[in-house]
């Protein structure tokens, strides 16, 4: 969803832009891309927290589980785990680790950091995950209290 969010923005802006190409237009951009946003008019803040908002109404409405924020405050804290060591370490059983993690996997806010070898069975492959930077963004998202 997140991705669908971006390229609708994308294209939104580049619609808009090829529209409306002209040299003052150019100059503004140039002005506006050279500004931090704590500078910015409120107005230009406004048109960005236009996006923003849109896209934490799609995190808010994301839940995730307490099994699944358990892995990613974990992997927040660690470098780099397999999911034997992420079950272990939160307590939680194998087989729920082994399926939320796989959600997380494909929601993309975990990723395979490398794969390894198993101490045990040299025929078997480990993977190691690590979290994304969506991950963390949306695990902040969800922990921190929000702005008064």
């Amino acid at each position: 969803m997140l991705a669908e969010l971006e390229h609708k923005q994308w294209a939104h802006w580049t619609r808009y832009m090829l529209a409306n190409l002209t040299p003052e237009n150019i100059e503004r951009w140039q002005r506006q891309i050279e500004t931090p946003y704590s500078e910015l008019s409120e107005k230009e803040k406004n048109s960005d927290r236009e996006w923003a908002d849109k896209i934490l109404s799609i995190i808010q409405g994301y839940k995730l589980s307490e099994i699944a924020l358990d892995v990613l405050m974990y992997l927040t804290d660690t470098v780099e785990a397999n999911k034997w060591k992420v079950s272990r370490d939160t307590g939680r059983s194998y087989s729920s680790i082994y399926k939320v993690m796989d959600e997380l996997e494909e929601s993309r806010f975990i990723r395979v950091t490398r794969t390894g070898q198993s101490i045990k069975n040299r025929n078997i492959k480990v993977k190691f995950y690590g979290i994304t930077k969506t991950g963390a963004r949306v695990r902040r998202l969800l922990t921190e209290d929000p702005p008064c």
